[in-house]
């Protein structure tokens, strides 16, 4: 989102496609998190949550952090659809996905839903709106190192709490 909106006037649009992006994964992602809990146990659930942080973590920390440039195009629709597309498949299988299935395990799905939402539209809107200040200050590179660091500490922290 934040190479995309470095590169159009429009990021009004930006914002659109992947508000479209995630209500569509997460909501899936939160009905099959819904339908896990009923079938598998609670801890297994955390427990494997957990260490699909953790190793998303270990892989994003170790990772290249190399920038996928986005489009030029200025027209709303081609917009709107390109960064969809991008966000549908970048954050495929992604750690909001997995949050979202982690959270819908213990929560009702309804609210995970609606709160999913909302922190993923507010961290796009100031994705968006910091995207030119922050592409040209920091490295993709440093933003992988500590996205991943992030993620281990989730990992251990969720299974710290779940198993304490």
């Amino acid at each position: 989102i934040l190479s995309l909106a470095s590169k159009t006037k429009h990021k009004l649009d930006v914002f659109w496609g992947a508000f479209f992006a995630f209500i569509f994964l997460d909501g899936i992602s939160i009905f099959f998190g819904v339908m896990l809990s009923n079938m598998i146990p609670k801890d297994i659930l955390i427990g494997f949550s957990s260490l699909i942080f953790l190793i998303y973590g270990a892989l994003t920390f170790l990772s290249s952090g190399e920038d996928i440039r986005g489009i030029s195009e200025d027209k709303t629709l081609k917009v709107i659809f390109s960064v969809f597309l991008m966000v549908a498949l970048a954050e495929l299988g992604d750690k909001s996905q997995i949050a979202s299935i982690f959270f819908a395990t213990q929560f009702p799905g309804f609210i995970v839903f609606l709160a999913v939402i909302l922190i993923l539209s507010i961290m796009t809107l100031i994705t968006i709106y910091l995207s030119h200040a922050l592409f040209e200050t920091l490295s993709s590179k440093i933003v992988h190192k500590i996205s991943g660091l992030l993620f281990i500490a989730m990992g251990i922290f969720t299974l710290i709490v779940a198993f304490a």
